[in-house]
């Protein structure tokens, strides 16, 4: 996961009710409930941030990690199941519907969930730990302040620590953004004989595409070692 420090300007590790979707959903799973850091009171009024760390070539990460649309409204709907009252934003750049039955849930729970097409410039604290968000709302073509309890952080995949080592190791090659490439016939082979790549290693991935370059990725290897036993 994008590692949120690395975007000074929300505050995550500076305000307590600045958190991530990673552990919000550990709490959820946890807890069965999401409280406010802060205070342990359940928030009132959430909002999520879409593209931590994601299409944003500042950082070097000009790509989208196609699975943090999905998993914020997931995470907003198990939220408001909890807890009806919760209001909840999604802030975002663009709504990336990726996935198996995404345009189903995301017709579903927009009557629910308010989506604001504008991401905040920055995060500040206001009084009782409350965050206040200073954004572009798009739709309406002016600057508006939002106030919340809690903000919630959707970070992207980035390439793990050691990968570009590895690739080095191996040999083999990796794009701009530090993922591991296939050959150019196959995305799957790399240019080193013996060597396949499938899943996040790629590029950012979900768990269904994940499965199936493994399968892919499983019958090559099968193959090859059946031509060189």
């Amino acid at each position: 996961p994008f590692n949120p420090r690395n975007k000074p300007q929300y505050g995550y590790a500076r305000f307590p009710n600045v958190v991530t979707a990673l552990e919000v959903e550990e709490e959820l799973s946890r807890k069965g409930r999401v409280e406010k850091p802060s205070d342990g009171q359940i928030p009132q009024d959430v909002a999520f941030i879409q593209c931590v760390g994601s299409r944003d070539p500042q950082l070097g990460n000009g790509y989208c990690s196609q699975v943090c649309c999905a998993y914020a409204v997931r995470i907003a709907r198990l939220l408001k199941y909890r807890s009806p009252q919760t209001n909840i934003a999604i802030h975002y750049m663009d709504i990336q519907k990726f996935g198996k039955g995404f345009d189903q849930f995301y017709a579903q729970w927009k009557e629910e969930i308010r989506f604001i097409r504008g991401l905040p410039a920055e995060v500040s604290e206001v009084a009782d730990g409350r965050l206040a968000l200073v954004y572009e709302d798009m739709e309406r073509g002016k600057i508006t302040r939002g106030e919340y309890d809690l903000v919630i952080l959707s970070v992207g995949i980035t390439p793990s620590e050691g990968s570009r080592e590895l690739a080095e190791v191996l040999n083999i090659k990796t794009n701009e953004f530090g993922f591991y490439s296939g050959s150019e016939l196959d995305p799957i082979e790399t240019d080193v004989k013996g060597i396949f790549v499938a899943g996040c290693c790629r590029g950012p991935t979900d768990i269904g595409g994940s499965i199936a370059q493994a399968k892919a990725a499983s019958t090559k290897v099968l193959a090859f070692m059946d031509l060189n036993v």
